[in-house]
């Protein structure tokens, strides 16, 4: 792919995980689910992936991790495993951060962020394996890039 079309494909997935941590999230808080809430949660998570994403070397860690582990590259287990290495660690921080926002450092923070990180991540997870196929696709179509 070229360059376009791969930053492309990554700012959608990166807002389709922010846009399922957002609906999770809500649904853990019992907190309201209204269009507003879900744009605002969304994009916050895609801002702080953004970020995460310029001061942690997310993608090098993965793929340096799978080739540690000799997963043979474009096989659905060496993605399957880079794909959970960068959602364990923008989860983490997207999480962390977002409980930080909405509650503030209260006393039992770290259990309130624990809990939420266990279940988010789980969701991150899922949802971006089954969304890296349609996502992919829908890229190369908008750039002109399927055979």
């Amino acid at each position: 792919m070229s360059k376009n079309a791969n930053l492309t494909f990554t700012m959608m997935q990166y807002l389709t995980m922010s846009f399922v941590v957002t609906v999770v999230a809500t649904i853990m808080t019992h907190g309201e689910m209204s269009v507003k809430t879900l744009v605002i949660g969304s994009f916050e998570g895609l801002a702080i992936n953004i970020v995460v994403m310029k001061i942690i070397p997310v993608i090098k860690i993965a793929t340096f991790l799978a080739d540690s582990l000799k997963l043979k590259n474009g096989t659905f287990l060496a993605r399957a495993f880079n794909t959970y290495i960068v959602c364990s660690i923008l989860t983490l921080v997207i999480s962390s951060i977002m409980v930080l926002i909405n509650l503030g450092f209260v006393r039992n923070y770290f259990q309130i962020w624990l809990s939420a990180f266990l279940v988010l991540h789980i969701s991150a997870f899922i949802a971006s394996i089954i969304i890296e196929k349609p996502l992919l696709f829908l890229t190369k179509k908008i750039f002109g890039e399927l055979p």
